[in-house]
């Protein structure tokens, strides 16, 4: 949640954000923490989401005739 590598990962993959965090760490775990070198090296590798483009106001009604 810090730096989005798992949420980017998730949404690569599309699927759940928590999921791959478990996943994550429990390969960790299995790894004896040689996994936790790849979360740098995968957060200095991916590239960021672009932002997305403003979103335009509705325009506005036109004044109510009496």
């Amino acid at each position: 949640m810090l730096t989005g590598v798992c949420g980017g990962v998730a949404r690569y993959l599309n699927a759940d954000p928590t999921a791959v965090r478990v996943g994550f760490v429990l390969l960790a775990v299995l790894t004896g923490g040689l996994a936790l070198l790849a979360y740098p090296l995968m957060w200095v590798v991916m590239p960021e989401e672009p932002a997305l483009p403003p979103v335009p106001a509705p325009p506005a009604a036109p004044p109510a005739q009496v």
